[in-house]
């Protein structure tokens, strides 16, 4: 107690033979503190927290950091002590201390927090909701003088901010529900140049898990090179992610006109959740663009739109190589080898745990990786079908390519025949259903196609800027030729202005005939995309798809809505340029 008193008076002497002081002292509470016996470490954190309420009182000189420096045996014997007990009485002094000094804390909010971040960690529940219950209470007090010490609250929020880096899902949830509606509730009194500052080492760093600094589009200059970021803790789950997306884009959409210049941070990170491996996050991903679009809608600039669209292409081609490369695994595995059983059912001969294990992993890589296509071509034609007319030349532009680079890699990917039927064999050894390849390149040229029949209809201003039309039939003729193909008509000279392409019928296996059946649909849309065209469109592009065309008529695997559209096609559009 004689400590205590002196160290009292010690105060009034100036900052700096204080600090010294202090610094020797402070190892002593940290010592005790950590004692194990319970009554002598009550009684120094006890002491500790009287003369941090006598020091709290003075006001702190600019440009230092002595309260942050008086807090730290609170964060230091918060972080190694055993006792539950000590813990808890941490937490409790310090929390009477910020909110009755509120006022007076600044660099202290450092230290606060990290007692906080060590309290949400705690197993006691009690402790993390006290913890909780202290940052709810603060967000409440009134903040008139709130331009006064505004840079005081960045080490308060950032601290709040690590908190959602918590491995349990719990504790993920509610950090982030306390931060941003703090933001909420306060964030009209923020300056623009204070909501920079917020979202680079506030808000951002919250979505390191699901998008590192790197890959998040921020805007030159805004953000600083070290701007921290929260390592631990585990990704977003499909319980916190629908939490995590809703909590950005209501902060982004109320704020809109503050933090516009966040957009391609924002839109980085929803992407970033679209490109997720597990299904949770990417559905979260897809629908929290839909709403943030839709929620926006004419208050976004061409520019801004771009931005969004220009985002979903990388999400869409940035992955391409990486799952290549995942692919490519199943060359390296060896064929696999079957004996049939007497009741016909397959045995594996010679296929060990390792390849079954590596097989497993590409399988599902495939599946994820297709799924993560799909979404981002549903999130771009639903955002295309509410949005077109008031798209830009150069925004089409991008969309096209968008559009085109999926169905590339859609069509590439069917092209692996013989890695892809490994994989079909893996899937019958594992009892799995296959990839969806098929279906991929279905919906990906069908989406492509569909695009671009929408703009030739409705968009003829960008006619000048954009072929549209032989961009149509460029997907059209691709179409026919994948349908060709299928159906059992195989090139065997490559197509050439003089040599016209020679096609030898196979047998078809039931698969193929599925696949067929699969591929209908989409071959009779571009049939229809094809006799759309103006006459003297036509005319001018039949030369090269007019072959196409003959080798569905010889085909004796079409079927008969394909024979029709064929007919109608012949009728409508050959049939007039040939009677002229």
């Amino acid at each position: 107690m004689n400590s205590y008193l002196q160290q009292h008076y010690n105060m009034n002497r100036i900052r700096l033979v204080w600090s010294r002081i202090w610094n020797v002292l402070s190892d002593f509470f940290v010592s005790v503190g950590l004692s194990e016996n319970l009554s002598v470490a009550i009684f120094a954190i006890d002491s500790l927290r009287q003369l941090a309420m006598k020091f709290l009182e003075r006001e702190e000189l600019a440009n230092y950091n002595f309260q942050n420096e008086f807090l730290r045996p609170f964060v230091i014997v918060m972080q190694k002590s055993n006792s539950t007990e000590i813990r808890e009485l941490i937490v409790r002094c310090i929390s009477q201390m910020v909110l009755s000094r509120v006022s007076n804390v600044k660099s202290g909010w450092k230290s606060v927090f990290m007692v906080f971040t060590a309290a949400a960690a705690d197993e006691r529940k009690n402790i993390v909701l006290l913890a909780f219950e202290t940052m709810e209470k603060i967000s409440d007090l009134r903040m008139e003088d709130f331009d006064d010490h505004v840079s005081f609250w960045i080490p308060l929020l950032s601290g709040l901010s690590k908190l959602t880096s918590d491995p349990r899902s719990a504790i993920k949830k509610s950090s982030l529900e306390v931060l941003f509606n703090i933001l909420k509730d306060h964030g009209h009194l923020f300056s623009r140049k204070f909501w920079n500052s917020i979202f680079c080492s506030v808000v951002f760093p919250v979505y390191n898990s699901v998008c590192g600094k790197r890959d998040m589009n921020i805007p030159e200059g805004q953000c600083s090179s070290s701007v921290s970021v929260h390592t631990e803790g585990g990704t977003w789950d499909s319980e916190t992610s629908p939490v995590a997306a809703e909590c950005l884009i209501d902060l982004f959409v109320t704020f809109f006109d503050m933090v516009r210049s966040q957009l391609p941070g924002v839109v980085s990170i929803l992407t970033a959740f679209i490109r997720s491996p597990v299904q949770g996050p990417a559905s979260t991903g897809v629908a929290g663009l839909v709403r943030l679009t839709g929620d926006l809608d004419n208050r976004l600039s061409e520019e801004e739109w771009k931005e969004i669209f220009l985002c979903l292409k990388d999400a869409a081609t940035s992955t391409v190589p990486g799952f290549i490369k995942v692919l490519r695994i199943m060359s390296n595995i060896e064929v696999l080898k079957f004996s049939q059983s007497s009741d016909h059912d397959l045995t594996n001969d010679e296929y060990d745990d390792d390849n079954l294990q590596t097989a497993t992993y590409v399988v599902s890589r495939t599946k994820n990786h297709i799924a993560m296509q799909l979404l981002i071509l549903q999130v771009t034609t639903d955002l295309c079908r509410k949005h077109q007319q008031s798209l830009s030349a150069d925004n089409i532009k991008v969309l096209i390519e968008l559009y085109s680079s999926v169905a590339l890699h859609a069509r590439q990917l069917n092209r692996e025949s013989v890695l892809l039927k490994k994989l079909q064999k893996a899937c019958s050894i594992l009892e799995l259903s296959a990839p969806p390849v098929v279906h991929f390149e279905n919906e990906a040229f069908q989406n492509h196609l569909n695009f671009l029949q929408n703009l030739h209809d409705d968009h003829y201003f960008v006619h000048k800027e954009i072929d549209l039309e032989q961009e149509l039939v460029t997907v059209c003729e691709n179409v026919l030729d994948i349908y060709l193909n299928c159906a059992g008509s195989v090139s065997t000279f490559h197509k050439s202005d003089t040599q016209p392409v020679v096609r030898r019928k196979l047998p078809l296996s039931s698969t193929k005939k599925e696949e067929i059946a699969a591929r209908t649909s989409l071959v009779i849309s571009a049939l229809q995309g094809l006799a759309g065209l103006e006459k003297d469109s036509f005319r001018r592009y039949v030369p090269q798809f007019f072959q196409l065309l003959v080798d569905l008529v010889r085909s004796e695997h079409t079927s008969g809505e394909v024979q029709l559209a064929l007919s109608n096609m012949f009728r409508s559009s050959v049939g007039p340029i040939i009677m002229e």
